[in-house]
């Protein structure tokens, strides 16, 4: 009989769990009412990749992105700098069935961050008066959220099978047998006579499941599907951009395929500078980034002096 468990927090808490689920209070009923809460992830040591997904993601954004208010902020030492760019690791907005990955070190921390200011007025920057009174809001929609968090084990290696079957071997013999197991070559007599079915439970083959969700290196979003939608963060049609976005999203090829083309259903991104409008620079004055992109090949190739131009 096959019995599984949810794990969901909804409050401060710790977990090394392989699939965690973090929650508003009372989900999935909206909150109205400030409060802040934390969730730590504790890695696995067999896991190098984690993916969190937006089951349902409600919350408010200002003109400007997050607030100090309202927004999700998730740590991690592998992306200190900034998971979605220089110093941006919060969410806020409409953020429903999103995704992104990170890729992680065993025994490593990563802390979800969550805050909520409640139905009210919400300061954006400083006291209201007659002249900042677009300085804050008056928030009435309710709050809610659902963070679905897997941690995505490391693929193993025959090789990286036998030895920890071998570990395990040694760990669990007498001081006789084991020493005679060590003078003879049971690896490779091991190795010769099983085959990765048998090893099951002795080296924890990876279940399929994990090996469909993992993502290459360095994507932040994956899409593995011939065809779908994709869209910023924080999108719902009328608020802004996060700011200070530097990340990557990175589209399966598969087999028999041989192209990808994309159609914008909503397209806005400033140029910024009239000096990007030529397409030839990546920067005006070095400072701020130009909305262009270098060319990068199917396996890999980069050219930088390529440039590809999207302006909305």
């Amino acid at each position: 009989q096959l019995c599984c468990c949810q794990y969901s927090f909804d409050t401060d808490a710790s977990t090394n769990a392989t699939i965690s689920y973090f929650t508003s209070p009372g989900f999935p009923s909206t909150v109205r009412h400030s409060f802040s809460t934390a969730l730590s992830l504790e890695v696995r040591d067999d896991v190098d990749q984690i993916l969190v997904e937006f089951v349902a993601f409600e919350l408010p954004a200002g003109p400007e992105g997050c607030t100090d208010g309202d927004f999700i902020e998730v740590i991690a030492p592998t992306a200190a700098g900034g998971i979605l760019g220089p110093g941006n690791s919060r969410f806020c907005g409409l953020n429903t069935d999103q995704h992104f990955y990170l890729d992680v070190n065993p025994g490593d921390v990563i802390i979800f961050k969550a805050v909520l200011s409640g139905v009210g007025f919400v300061p954006f920057k400083e006291e209201p008066s007659k002249k900042n009174k677009k300085n804050w809001h008056f928030r009435t929609g309710s709050s809610r959220f659902e963070l679905k968090i897997t941690q995505i084990l490391k693929p193993i290696s025959m090789d990286g099978m036998m030895n920890e079957f071998y570990k395990f071997a040694i760990n669990n013999m007498t001081t006789e047998i084991s020493e005679a197991f060590k003078n003879w070559d049971s690896k490779n007599y091991l190795k010769n006579s099983l085959d990765p079915y048998h090893l099951n439970g002795f080296c924890g083959e990876i279940p399929e499941y994990y090996h469909e969700l993992r993502a290459p290196a360095h994507c932040l979003q994956f899409y593995s599907e011939t065809r779908g939608t994709f869209q910023n963060f924080n999108f719902d049609g009328k608020t802004c951009m996060p700011p200070n976005l530097d990340y990557t999203i990175c589209f399966d090829q598969p087999d028999k395929f041989c192209g990808l083309t994309l159609s914008a259903l909503e397209f806005d991104i400033p140029t910024r500078d009239p000096k990007c409008m030529s397409g030839e620079k990546y920067s005006s004055d070095g400072m701020f980034p130009c909305c262009t992109a270098g060319f990068v090949g199917r396996y890999g190739a980069v050219n930088p002096k390529q440039v590809q131009k999207y302006l909305g």
